[in-house]
């Protein structure tokens, strides 16, 4: 699961304008499309550990965690 998250997202910082904020739902739904038979397994909770796992920070914000990615090169 870390290989798939690292393969398609990497650390970004707040602040940046490559920096995305994503929940890790909208991480899930995203990496769901591409890699479904994986996904299957993984719940947005269990990849929120693995996104924290991988070095991606998060923040707290009124609408829950967000972390701080920006998207890899196709």
């Amino acid at each position: 699961m870390e290989h798939i998250v690292r393969s398609t997202y990497a650390p970004a910082m707040f602040g940046k304008p490559d920096c995305l904020p994503l929940t890790s739902a909208i991480i899930h739904q995203e990496l769901k499309k591409k890699f479904s038979a994986t996904m299957r397994s993984c719940s947005p909770i269990q990849l929120a550990q693995v996104l924290t796992t991988a070095g991606i920070s998060r923040r707290h914000t009124r609408l829950g965690n967000v972390y701080a990615v920006k998207r890899m090169k196709d």
